[in-house]
């Protein structure tokens, strides 16, 4: 049996392959929609879901983006709040 995982997968590192998977993808759809030149209409309504695709991804992207600022956030308080606590003693 071939294992390809080399370790444990961090929250924050697996957070970062998929941000990096969602910037990839969205990358690949703004090329697709500034080089299509759409004839029929079955083309435009693969250019408009494209659009909605972007719309999508592009959300995930923000909203995974948050969530690793409220993490980074939340572990410098922690530390904040650890060194106050030694300072008192």
């Amino acid at each position: 049996m071939d294992n390809t995982h080399s370790g444990p997968v961090t929250r924050n590192g697996n957070r970062s392959a998929i941000l990096e998977s969602l910037k990839d993808g969205i990358d690949g759809l703004q090329r697709a929609i500034e080089t299509a030149r759409p004839e029929t209409p079955e083309e435009q309504r693969v250019q408009l879901r494209q659009y909605y695709e972007l719309g999508y991804l592009a959300n995930q992207c923000w909203k995974l983006q948050r969530d690793t600022d409220i993490d980074e956030m939340s572990q410098r308080m922690a530390l904040l709040e650890d060194k106050t606590d030694m300072e008192r003693y």
